[in-house]
Order: C-alpha cells, then sequence, then structure tokens
C-alpha cells in the first residue's frame, strides 16, 4: 500500500496544476467575453432572495392563475416530478409494513383550479410557507428550508393540521431542505410512518432544479423561460453551494482523463487542509484582537464539526465587558451563508430602554436594511462574492492562508468601533 504513495502523489502534482490551468483559461476567457455574454450577471442579486423571496418564486409559478400566464404547465409538471421522487422515496423505504398498498398519483389530480398560498396561518400563530388546496380536496403543504433551522414540533404540528384538514382525501407535506429534518421539529416515529405512507417526503433543492428542466421546454413567453433560468442558477450558485456550470464540466473532463486516483486523494485531504487553514484564522484572529484591545470569543464548532451557527465574536473590551458583541456566523452547516451582526452576548441580556432599537437603527444608517431576531440587534448575510458559502468557495480558504481574510474581519470590526465611537453610542453595547 505505502509503495503506491509515491506514484499517487507524483500525479496529485500534475492534475493539479492542469486544473488551475483550465480555471485560469475560464476566468481569462470571462474577461475577454464578459462584455458580450456578462456570465456573472444574476438578475437574484438584486432581488429579495431570503426564504419568503424563494418561497414567493416557486409558489407563484406553481398557481395555475400567476402572472407567468402559462397556466398549469409549471404545476403539472411540478406534480410528474413529485410522484417520482415519491416513488423513489417509497421504495427505500424500511417501513415496508407501512408501505400503501397502491402509490400516490399526484400526476392524476386535477390541477387548473388549485389555490395556491403564500404563508398559510395554523394552529399555534404557525405559517406553513406555501399551501395548495386542490378542488378535489387533496393538499400538498410545503415547508421551505434553504437556510433555516427547525422550529420546535413544526412539522409535527403541520402534518396534523394537514391531515385533519384534507379529511380523508389525499394529502403531502414536503419538507424542501438539503438536510434531514431534526427529531427536534418531528419525533423519528411519526416521520418513518408517515413517510413510508406517502404523506412526508423530504426533498433537496436540487428537487426544484428538475421541475425547473422539466417545465421550460413548455413554456411560451420568453421573459418567464428567462427567469426560470435565472431562478435555477440561484438556486445552483446560493442554495446548493454548487461550482459553475463550465468549471465543473472542465473539472470532470480531467478527472475522467485518467486522473481519477489524484481526484479521489485531494478529495480525501481537502477537509484536513480547511481544518488546518481555520486552525491559523483562530490564531491569526486571536492575535490581532489582543493587539487591538479586544476579546476574541471562538466557538468550539469552528474547529471541526461545522454545524449550524459555528462562527465567532469580537468584544469591543480586553476584559470582554461589553454584552453586545460584533458576530461573524453561519447560518447553515458546512460553513455555508456567512453572515454577521450585532448580537447579545448570552440569553440573560435583556432589552432596555429601548437599547436594541436604538442600535438597530444605527446599524440600517451605517449599513442599510438588516435582520432582526430574538438574538440579533442586526443582522445580514456577507455581500462580497465567493465569501457566503465557503464549502464551495476557494476564496475564504485563500484569503486565510495569505492573511487577508483576518485584515478584512478586523477592518470591519475597527471601523464599527470608530462609528460608535463617534456617534457617542458605544455605552450602548453594555447596560
Amino acid at each position: 500500500m505505502l509503495d503506491n504513495l509515491e506514484p499517487l502523489s507524483k500525479k496529485v502534482g500534475p492534475f493539479l496544476t492542469e486544473v488551475g490551468q483550465k480555471v485560469r483559461a475560464l476566468d481569462e476567457a470571462k474577461k475577454l467575453y464578459g462584455h458580450f455574454i456578462a456570465p456573472d450577471f444574476y438578475i437574484f442579486d438584486y432581488l429579495r432572495t431570503d426564504e419568503m423571496g424563494v418561497s414567493r418564486c416557486v409558489a407563484d409559478l406553481l398557481n395555475p392563475r400567476g402572472k407567468h400566464g402559462q397556466g398549469s404547465v409549471f404545476l403539472q409538471q411540478f406534480l410528474k416530478v413529485l410522484d417520482t421522487a415519491l416513488l423513489a422515496n417509497l421504495e427505500g423505504n424500511e417501513e415496508g409494513s407501512n408501505v400503501p398498498n397502491t402509490l400516490p398519483q399526484w400526476s392524476m389530480v386535477p390541477s387548473e383550479n388549485c389555490k395556491v398560498r403564500l404563508e398559510h396561518g395554523i394552529d399555534n400563530l404557525r405559517r406553513i410557507d406555501i399551501y395548495l388546496t386542490f378542488n378535489t380536496g387533496e393538499i400538498i403543504g410545503i415547508e421551505n428550508k434553504p437556510w433555516a433551522g427547525d422550529q420546535h414540533n413544526q412539522l409535527n404540528d403541520y402534518a396534523k393540521f394537514i391531515e385533519k384538514e384534507a379529511c380523508n382525501n389525499q394529502w403531502l407535506l414536503i419538507y424542501l431542505c438539503n438536510r434531514d429534518a431534526s427529531e427536534f421539529s418531528i419525533d423519528n416515529e411519526t416521520r418513518n410512518r408517515l413517510s413510508a405512507q406517502g404523506k412526508l417526503l423530504t426533498l433537496n433543492f436540487s428537487f426544484l432544479i428538475d421541475w425547473l428542466s422539466a417545465s421550460i421546454a413548455e413554456v411560451k413567453a420568453p421573459s418567464v423561460r428567462f427567469f426560470i433560468e435565472e431562478f435555477a442558477k440561484y438556486i445552483r450558485r446560493d442554495i446548493n453551494g454548487d461550482i459553475e456550470m463550465s468549471v465543473k464540466n472542465e473539472v470532470k473532463k480531467i478527472i475522467l482523463d485518467n486522473n481519477f486516483e489524484s481526484a479521489i486523494l485531494v478529495s480525501k485531504t481537502i477537509n484536513e487542509v480547511k481544518k488546518e487553514l481555520i486552525s491559523k484564522l483562530h490564531i491569526d484572529i486571536s492575535a490581532a484582537t489582543l493587539e487591538k484591545g479586544y476579546t476574541l470569543e471562538w466557538k468550539k464548532s469552528m474547529d471541526s464539526a461545522w454545524s449550524r451557527y459555528a462562527g465567532f465574536g469580537i468584544n469591543f473590551s480586553d476584559k470582554s465587558e461589553y454584552d453586545i458583541e460584533l458576530w461573524f456566523e453561519f447560518d447553515s452547516s458546512n460553513l455555508n451563508q456567512f453572515y454577521w451582526g450585532l448580537r447579545r452576548k448570552n440569553e440573560t441580556i435583556k432589552n432596555e430602554n429601548g437599547r436594541w432599537e436604538s442600535l438597530n437603527q444605527l446599524m440600517v444608517d451605517k449599513f442599510g436594511k438588516g435582520s432582526h431576531s430574538l438574538w440579533w440587534l442586526w443582522s445580514a448575510y456577507e455581500a462580497e462574492d465567493g465569501y457566503k458559502n465557503w464549502d464551495s468557495s476557494a476564496e475564504p480558504w485563500i484569503s486565510i492562508q495569505n492573511g487577508n481574510l483576518v485584515k478584512k474581519i478586523m477592518a470591519r470590526a475597527e471601523d464599527l468601533h470608530q462609528y460608535l465611537q463617534d456617534a457617542n453610542k458605544l455605552s450602548l453595547l453594555k447596560i
């Protein structure tokens, strides 16, 4: 086995060189012809692309009376692709005794008069993201989770509500997410039972791409076809974190051309390389914050687990005295959906005398509109290209290696610190 290491290592160098050359060639082609084809121009960069924005796009396409003007084309294709997904799910389900004798045939349900609602209210003040009711009594609920986590008993409650509303008619709850639902949202026994019965189906966002691809051939309006293409691009890039298709195709060609061993060796090693670079980031940013008189707050999940909410914060005090801190965090696992903002230090920190509202307004004035929640006074996804999804982008790793990322983070920290000082509002960061 050890005898193979030297030949393999000799292959890896040329393999990486060839990949690098191809990527650089594609970058050069972009520069030469970019003014003709604008390969990096995405309509969705300028639109609302949070969870609600994605739901709205899907719901309007599914609506037979939607502004797309294509009638039931999208809904019919959705139901056809759905039947295929259900069949695959039921065939792979271990709960054999609960599998129905006949598979659900959603493509046979009349779709012309289907009603599609956004944020459909149910009990407990909860809302199902997309809610489809058919004239013949069938119901489909879609819970859209591109980034956010599950709430307690969320899918349990949705399933009970839809089952009650459907009476004895066919119904289905779709969990649209690139990860499985947690037991926090639905217990395993209920999930397995409903899944085996064709009542609960987890679909990743590649399903939406398959649906859009199946639909586009039926679309008559050029503007709608353009929208579908852009929506599919957005899903691939910003939700699935895929690399650009032209780059992917070139790398595939290189791998298949007698470089498979090298590619496997690289893929097995890359995670360890990333861990080393994260360790370097920790060391470098610790030194930078110490020099500036700040305190670094570092979550253990940053080191290797890379679960959702992995991240790090900066307290503008060498003794960590402020109870509101600047934070950088990931809204999805594997270091994806990077965002930043002002966050309370722990759950004991309360809002007093409108302090949070004042800080939120200061952030809006300085950085523009952001989100806010129970923990976050103001937050926004990282806007700079290449830094939003670390799992699929080389940019953050290169920036860690050459020290630029620490410089960017510290520049943002110092900018915010100075801004609050100049506005005489630094005292708002602590009680």
